[in-house]
């Protein structure tokens, strides 16, 4: 798996087009993708660093 440096810009970037992918998802009512993103995003918080949660 690669990924870049904690905290970086690139990084913070990607977290934040996968929170409006999120997002996006649940406007659209597909409930499968948002279940499939909260597991990921909670299995990989620590590895980013982050105390942001999939919230609005």
């Amino acid at each position: 798996m690669y990924c870049s440096d904690t905290n970086s810009k690139e990084e913070q970037l990607a977290l934040g087009a996968i929170r409006s992918v999120y997002f996006m998802a649940q406007g659209f009512g597909l409930t499968k993708l948002v279940a499939c993103i909260e597991l990921w995003w909670e299995k990989t918080l620590d590895i980013h660093n982050t105390t942001i949660w999939m919230v609005a």
